[in-house]
């Protein structure tokens, strides 16, 4: 699906009707969430072409817990530069070049 098509207008204009039918906040959320989900499944040939991405929330997801869980300037200075590090590895930028590759393609839409 892509952006300038009219299937993503439609889809995005389903989403944006079936999220304001939902008078509470968390519906509207789950709602937001399934449709970004499927939107990004729409690039995906397979489940593995997702795994750097989810990889990616896990880590990002568990750095922010941990950081909850115990305030650190070092423990999040540490977290920022992981989630810089994976991130533009996983973006493949092209001013950064030998860096090994994955042995398969993947999903980067959605990564920033």
């Amino acid at each position: 699906m892509e952006l300038n098509s009219v299937s993503f207008l439609a889809f995005a204009a389903g989403v944006i009707v079936v999220s304001n039918c939902f008078p509470s906040m968390a519906a509207r959320q789950l709602v937001l969430t399934v449709a970004s989900a499927l939107f990004i499944a729409s690039y995906a040939g397979s489940a593995i072409q997702l795994a750097p991405l989810f990889l990616f929330l896990i880590l990002c997801f568990g750095i922010v817990r941990a950081l909850q869980n115990r305030p650190s300037p070092v423990m999040a200075g540490a977290g920022v530069g992981a989630i810089i590090l994976c991130f533009v590895y996983l973006k493949r930028f092209s001013f950064i070049e030998n860096l090994p590759e994955l042995p398969f393609a993947y999903v980067a839409v959605g990564l920033s």
